[in-house]
Formats: C-alpha cells, structure tokens, sequence
C-alpha cells in the first residue's frame, strides 16, 4: 500500500505503530467473532481520545565483538548478531526519541531502569501531548528485613488519616471538600456546553 499512489502517506508514518493498529484490527474482529465483543468501528475524527503505540526496535543489551574481517559487530546476549543502530525509543534529560520524529522536547521527571519495549503517545483536547513508556525489568529484589528492630504499626481512619502505634497522627486533609467548589463551577461550565462540541472536549479533559 505504501507503492500506491492514493496511500503513499503511509511512508511517513511509524512502521511499528502501524503494525500495532493492525494487532489491535485483529483482536477486535477475534472478539467480535467469537461473541466478546461488538463490530468494530472505526474511531470518531472528534473524538477526544488521540493515540498511538510505537514499539522500540535495536533495544538490546549490547556486546561489542571483532568479526572474522576485523570490522566490529554487536552481539546480543545470546551470541547472535544485532543491528549496530541506535533504539528507536530513547528517554534523556528534557527529550525523548521516537521513531520517525527524532529527538522530541519533553519534560521527563522519571527514568526507569529497564528495557524500553514501546511507548504510547496521547493527545488531550487541548493539544497537550503524553508518552507513556513501557519498561521490561528484572524482578525486584526483595526487602532485607533482617536489620527491622522497631516495626511500627498503621491504623487509617476518616477523621485522621493513619495513626500509628507510638500515636503519631496524620491529618486527613479532605482535599475533595477543598476543591467542591471549583467542581461546581466545572459542572456548570460543562453542562452550558453544546453536546459534542469542541469547548464540550476541552472542558472534559
């Protein structure tokens, strides 16, 4: 489909997020064939939920070799040979990659240690933009108890929120019955909306 002319601009798209939406075609038309599911349907050019899921290629734990020429080659752990690219999804400091795009400006507080098996990018009715990465680890080491000398232990309640044993009390703040009244406004604000709209969206997000 890519070679004709009336779908060329599938070059221009990820590889591997078209791949995933044709994973996602199958599932749907399995479950609808096999009673789980309704037809499926193809999804509203308004809707407010923008998405696609990429996955993360030349991801592998590198092992640098000499060849039989004298040239370098990369060797994954089981000995076979890997492409010497970079992965296609990378999170640094400020920016992450992705395929097709490049190096993206994006606010990055966490870095997961692990392998990086895909990432799913999300667009809200305001034009804000999300990566969602999807991390592959080892299991997680299990905490060294032996050192615990003084257990404390944790009693929550509604009027305060934990209090443990040696009667240290933390306060509930009720952040809902903080902010009810903001809710209100929202909820009138949303309801002036004509059905929808654009501004319905936005409001919802």
């Amino acid at each position: 489909m890519k070679k004709q002319e009336q779908t060329a601009w599938l070059s221009e798209v990820d590889a591997t997020a078209l791949q995933s939406e044709l994973k996602r075609l199958d599932s749907a038309y399995r479950n609808f064939f096999d009673s789980r599911a309704s037809f499926p349907r193809f999804k509203r050019k308004r809707d407010r939920h923008q998405s696609y899921t990429t996955k993360c290629i030349y991801n592998y734990k590198r092992y640098p070799k000499k060849s039989e020429k004298g040239s370098e080659v990369m060797l994954d752990e089981n000995g076979e040979r890997i492409p010497a690219g970079p992965p296609s999804i990378e999170v640094r400091s400020k920016a992450v990659r992705l395929p097709k795009l490049g190096w993206v400006k994006a606010r990055t507080p966490r870095f997961p240690d692990g392998r990086i098996r895909g990432a799913t990018v999300s667009q809200d009715p305001d034009g804000r933009y999300y990566v969602s990465t999807c991390y592959e680890t080892d299991d997680p080491a299990q905490p060294d108890t032996a050192g615990i000398t003084n257990p404390v232990g944790l009693d929550c309640g509604l009027k305060d929120l934990v209090i443990t044993s040696d009667g240290v009390k933390y306060a509930n703040h009720r952040y809902l019955n903080q902010t009810l009244r903001r809710l209100k406004q929202a909820q009138r604000a949303l309801s002036r909306k004509h059905k929808g709209s654009v501004c319905q969206e936005k409001v919802h997000s």
